[in-house]
C-alpha cells in the first residue's frame, strides 16, 4: 500500500514539528509556506549585520520538548547566564526576582503588605500541590477558567500585585492584558514557578530564532513562497490549490493562524468553523533600535506596566545573545508595545512608529536617556495576529474540539491557539496532532523514512 500523502499548510514551529513526526513515521509529507522562509513567529531577520528576532525573543529553560527537538536536529542552545529583570514604577527601576519567599520580601516594586500577601499566596499554592500544565490549558479543571487572571490576582492577593506583576508579565509574554487570559492559565504558570518545575532561565539558539525552523525544514519537503488559496474536500481527498499549482492529499494539517485557516477552508464542519471563528488574537509591533553596547548593562528585560505607560510594555537588551546582536560598540534593544496603542500604530509609517516608541522608551531608563542621540531606529515587524487570547470561552471550545472535531474527514488543525501557549506549547501541539493522525493511519502505510538533513 502506498504511504498516505499529507499536506501541512504553514511552516511555523507547530507545523514543522508535526510534519517531521509524520515524515519520520513514513508518510509522504509536503509542507507549504506562503513566506519565503519558514518559522512564522519563530524567526530572525539579519539587517546591517545585526540579527533581529522579530517574533519570539528568547527560549526558557523549561521548554523541554523544544530542547529535545533542537538536540535531535543539531541546533545548539546556550544559556544566557544570569539575566536581570526590572519593573518600572513611579519613575524608578525595581529589580525583580520572585523565585523564592526571600526574593519576594526584598522586592521593592511592591509595598510590604502586598509582598506579605504574595508570600502567603505562594505558600498556599505550593501546599495545594497542583500538577497543572501551563503548556496544555485543556488539561486544567474547567472551573479555573471562570474568571480572568487579573480578577483572580486581585481576589487572591490584591490589585497592586495584579497591576505591577501579573498584568505586565502577561502583556510582555502574550501581548494583551491579563483581563483577557483565564485564571487557570495564570494559576498553572504560577504553581509551576512556585514548585520549581518551571525555570525561567533564558536560553538562546545559536544562529538566532530561525535556526530551529531552518534545521527542521532541511529534513522536509518544504515549498516556500507557495501562497495556498484554498483547501477543499473533493472525491474523498483534499485538493490544495495555489497560484499555478494544485495537488491532492489524503489528509491536511492546517497549521496557520485561525483567521488564515478560515480563509483557506470553505468546507468546514460546524464544530471546526465555530472553533476558528471564536479564536481571538492580540496585535502588536516589535520595534528594534541600535543602542550603545553598555547603555543597558546589568539588565535583560524591563517590564512596563500598563498603569505606567499605555504604549511601551517592555524592552529587552539583546546583548545577551552576543555575536548575533553585538557589533563593536553597538547592540540592539527590542521594544514591545501594549496592544491598544499598537493597533492604533499598525497602519502608520515606520518613521512615525519609531519616533513615538523612542520618545516613550527614553523616559524609562537613564542609560538610554543619556544616550538619546545614539538610539537609532533599526527594524520593526507588524503583527496583526501575534498570539492567541486564552479566554474562558475559547479554552472551553478547544477542549471540546480535541474530543469531537479534530481530524474530522482527514482535516487537522494545529497551532498554539489550540490551548498550547508559547513556543513550547506549539511544539507539543505539533507532536500531539501527529500522534493523533498517525493513530488513524493503517500500519501498512507507514515505513520509516525521513529526508536526510542537507
Amino acid at each position: 500500500m502506498e504511504p498516505q500523502r499529507v499536506a501541512v499548510v504553514g511552516a511555523g514551529i507547530a507545523g514543522l514539528t508535526c510534519a517531521r513526526e509524520l515524515a519520520r513515521a513514513g508518510l509522504e509529507v509536503v509542507v507549504l509556506e506562503r513566506e519565503s522562509t519558514p518559522g512564522g513567529r519563530m524567526n530572525t531577520r539579519v539587517k546591517g549585520g545585526f540579527a533581529f528576532d522579530f517574533g519570539a525573543d528568547f527560549l526558557a529553560d523549561c521548554y523541554r520538548s523544544l530542547q529535545g527537538l533542537a538536540r535531535d536536529v543539531g541546533v545548539r542552545l546556550e544559556s544566557a547566564g544570569l539575566v536581570h529583570h526590572l519593573v518600572f514604577r513611579a519613575g524608578r527601576m525595581h529589580p525583580m526576582n520572585l523565585s523564592g519567599p526571600g526574593d519576594v520580601i526584598r522586592f521593592t516594586g511592591l509595598s510590604r503588605w502586598t509582598r506579605w500577601l504574595l508570600v502567603k499566596f505562594a505558600i498556599r499554592t505550593c501546599l495545594q500541590r497542583y500538577d497543572f500544565d501551563f503548556f496544555d490549558l485543556s488539561s486544567l479543571p474547567a472551573d479555573l477558567h471562570a474568571e480572568s487572571a487579573y480578577a483572580f490576582a486581585c481576589r487572591k492577593v490584591n490589585r497592586e500585585f495584579a497591576d505591577y506583576i501579573v498584568d505586565p508579565f502577561t502583556t510582555t509574554m502574550m501581548f494583551h492584558r491579563s483581563t483577557e487570559v483565564t485564571a487557570g492559565a495564570f494559576l498553572a504558570l504560577f504553581s509551576m514557578m512556585a514548585s520549581g518545575r518551571f525555570s525561567f532561565g533564558v536560553q538562546r539558539a545559536v544562529g538566532g530564532m530561525r535556526a530551529l525552523p531552518a534545521a527542521l525544514a532541511r529534513q522536509l519537503d518544504l515549498r516556500c513562497g507557495v501562497p495556498v488559496r484554498s483547501v477543499t474536500r473533493a472525491d474523498g481527498s483534499w485538493l490544495v490549490t495555489a497560484p499555478g499549482w494544485e495537488d491532492r492529499f489524503d489528509a491536511v494539517v492546517v497549521a496557520c493562524t485561525a483567521p488564515a485557516a478560515l480563509r483557506l477552508l470553505p468546507d468546514l464542519a460546524p464544530v471546526q468553523r465555530q472553533l476558528l471563528e471564536g479564536a481571538g488574537y492580540s496585535s502588536t509591533i516589535d520595534v528594534s533600535f541600535r543602542i550603545p553596547r553598555h547603555a543597558l548593562d546589568g539588565l535583560h528585560c524591563v517590564y512596563v506596566p500598563f498603569v505606567e505607560s499605555e504604549l511601551v510594555s517592555e524592552f529587552t537588551n539583546e546583548a545577551f545573545k552576543r555575536e548575533e546582536t553585538v557589533h563593536g560598540d553597538q547592540t540592539l534593544v527590542n521594544v514591545g508595545l501594549h496592544e491598544g496603542r499598537a493597533r492604533e500604530l499598525l497602519g502608520e509609517p515606520d518613521a512615525v512608529i519609531f519616533e513615538r516608541v523612542k520618545q516613550e522608551m527614553l523616559r524609562f531608563h537613564p542609560g538610554l536617556a543619556s544616550a538619546a542621540g545614539s538610539v537609532i531606529p533599526h527594524d520593526l515587524q507588524r503583527w496583526w495576529h501575534a498570539l492567541p487570547r486564552y479566554g474562558a470561552a475559547h479554552v472551553d471550545r478547544v477542549r471540546r474540539f480535541w474530543s469531537a472535531g479534530q481530524g474530522e474527514r482527514g482535516l487537522w488543525l494545529c497551532g498554539d491557539y489550540l490551548n498550547h501557549p508559547w513556543l513550547e506549547g506549539a511544539v507539543r501541539c505539533g507532536q500531539r496532532v501527529a500522534r493523533r493522525l498517525l493513530a488513524e493511519v493503517p500500519a501498512a502505510t507507514a515505513s520509516s523514512t525521513v529526508l536526510s538533513p542537507s
